[in-house]
């Protein structure tokens, strides 16, 4: 027989006689004939494949004469495949090292696969290697970025030695992407590319609205944030304790090598986590990515300057001074400061001008910035980087389309309930249910304007999915209703099913209709309040309750007990009087102060 003696299986304890082994003790063990015929029960504990012949290694489950029962026996197995086969002796000394080094990388392999644990989305081994394998002084083990407790066991028969010492690996770059919102987590998946290096730079995220990411599917070189648990990084209402999870890993990770680089990728709403997580924690080498919340982002932009002096509030907002006292202060944001977490949402601009290493992206900036100060909105915008979700949605090829799909857990099944019913696809768009009014009553109408032509679907507000609200979702579901996923960003749906039609509460969604007429009614608004929306000349109608237009429409109310609503058209001066208590809705065209039928 090949004999080779076993100085560890792989288990970590000599002779696999170890109580709590498991490597041996389910291994099969099988019958093998000697050359005089003599049973012998072996161990087998493996077959491998080695330069196109295929290998058997077996360890004595009894005593064996001329054996010890420390040994490794290995045959090169002859019709491997067949129902029997034969094992043969090997004979060449050199061949039997080199198998036996095979087998045991095999094993360790295996062992590393199989005794990997998960924290956060990074693996933190827990291996046992056999002693050949560490001749060199040397084993490769997956580990986690910054101060790590490294304990090492080491065996000997019945002999053992620990060794513990810590150790700081690091990286010359990191990115940390703590996003909320749906925006600024589109603009970051679709640009990780770029961010990662094509998966270079290690990355490391986690997402006010969790279920937007499958986090078994992530990109190469992303992690779900390391020193928070699975559970930590997926459970709703999480927000605080990952903010205080991600500025201590930088912290960590800033002390092992001062010389790295930290990225920092967060909603411009939240503009506040830039002095949290770098300044307060004295971090030097590092970048700032704003990215857009969406009309938010614009809202502030205009509120700061679109007035008479933008230039002169401009040079009021000391933003430098702010920086230099929170840089150090780990008490930032629990303190007063010279300016507010609130309102830095307001400075975004402020940053990017003002500091190389701050980048503020929005979606458009024609249309949506404004000031009465042509010169100071042409400068600003110099400074301001335009990253359209369309064109770079447009710009993936298909496996980059199929891995964003993936990345997003997006069905291709989201509409099959109307492909099979051959019907077109309408989405009524919620809003933060906290602050959804009359969705009910508006749907209803909706349905009986559009009629059965259509499948109707609701989609959620990310921050409020309708899986946590099962009154509603059941409110929902009786209209015959589908619930979409909530997670899924609006632009997405309409990327992949650019032929779906809209109705709901306002949102910037309905910028990226490819029709006019796919915009369809606007929830919760009257047509003179539309006003505010730059897609509000792309509704057919919009819908609010009767009161909404002050005493104009009292003289309709035949029945107080009711609940009624009023549905502007933008085409003509028609509207409809919706009783929703009734279920009923008739046509009228003002005529001077009086309201007249129409058919």
């Amino acid at each position: 027989m090949s004999e080779k003696e076993l100085e560890h299986c792989g288990c970590g304890h000599e002779g696999c006689e170890h109580e709590d082994c498991d490597c041996c003790g389910e291994a099969e063990v099988v019958e093998l004939l000697d050359d005089a015929g003599r049973k012998m029960s072996f161990y087998h504990l493996g077959t491998i494949e080695y330069k196109d012949k295929f290998y058997a290694a077996f360890q004595a489950a009894e005593e064996v004469e001329g054996l010890d029962e420390d040994e490794l026996v290995i045959f090169e197995v002859e019709d491997a495949g067949e129902e029997e086969s034969s094992l043969l002796p090997i004979e060449d000394e050199a061949l039997l090292d080199e198998v036996y080094e095979e087998f045991c990388r095999v094993m360790e392999e295996d062992d590393l696969a199989e005794e990997a644990m998960e924290l956060g989305g990074q693996s933190i081994s827990r291996t046992v290697f056999e002693g050949k394998s560490v001749e060199n002084k040397s084993v490769e083990v997956a580990a986690i970025y910054g101060n790590l407790t490294v304990q090492v066991d080491l065996y000997h028969g019945a002999r053992n030695c620990h060794v513990e010492q810590t150790v700081s690996l690091t990286a010359p770059e990191y990115n940390f992407a703590p996003l909320s919102g749906t925006m600024p987590v589109l603009l970051f998946t679709l640009s990780l590319d770029e961010i990662t290096a094509e998966g270079e730079i290690p990355t490391f995220v986690w997402l006010a609205r969790p279920d937007a990411w499958d986090w078994n599917r992530l990109p190469a070189g992303v992690y779900a944030m390391p020193n928070a648990t699975r559970e930590e990084v997926t459970q709703h209402e999480n927000y605080n304790l990952m903010v205080a999870k991600t500025a201590a890993y930088i912290k960590e990770l800033a002390e092992a090598d001062p010389a790295s680089r930290f990225n920092l990728y967060i909603n411009d709403y939240n503009a506040y986590l830039y002095p949290q997580m770098l300044l307060a924690q004295n971090v030097q080498n590092y970048t700032v990515t704003l990215l857009s919340d969406g009309t938010a982002s614009y809202n502030d932009f205009n509120g700061a300057f679109n007035v008479e002096n933008p230039s002169a509030v401009y040079e009021s907002m000391r933003f430098a001074a702010f920086r230099e006292e929170v840089a150090g202060d780990e008490r930032y944001p629990n303190d007063t400061y010279s300016i507010g977490t609130g309102e830095l949402r307001a400075y975004c601009y402020v940053m990017a001008r003002e500091y190389e290493n701050i980048d503020w992206w929005l979606t458009r900036l024609n249309g949506t910035l404004q000031c009465g100060d042509e010169a100071f909105l042409a400068e600003a915008k110099t400074y301001i980087a335009e990253k359209n979700i369309g064109t770079m949605l447009a710009s993936l090829d298909e496996t980059e389309q199929a891995e964003l799909k993936t990345l997003y857990h997006f069905g291709d099944e989201m509409f099959g309930a109307a492909e099979l019913l051959n019907k077109k696809v309408m989405i009524f768009l919620g809003t933060h249910l906290t602050s959804q009014e009359n969705f009910i009553e508006y749907a209803k109408y909706a349905m009986d304007y559009y009629g059965d032509d259509y499948v109707y679907y609701y989609k959620g507000h990310p921050a409020t999915p309708t899986g946590l609200y099962p009154q509603i979702k059941k409110e929902i579901e009786a209209l015959g209703i589908i619930d979409l996923e909530s997670s899924i960003a609006a632009e997405l749906i309409l990327f992949f099913y650019p032929d779906v039609y809209l109705c709901g509460y306002p949102s910037s969604t309905y910028l990226s209709v490819t029709e006019e007429e796919m915009a369809c009614g606007l929830f919760g608004v009257t047509e003179e309040g539309a006003a505010q929306y730059e897609y509000c000349e792309l509704m057919e109608f919009y819908i609010a309750p009767i009161e909404a237009h002050g005493e104009r429409y009292a003289s309709l109310i035949a029945d107080p007990s009711h609940r009624y609503f009023i549905a502007e058209f933008s085409a003509d001066d028609t509207f409809d009087l919706y009783d929703a208590t009734a279920g009923t809705a008739v046509r009228y065209r003002a005529e001077g102060d009086a309201f007249v039928p129409v058919k």
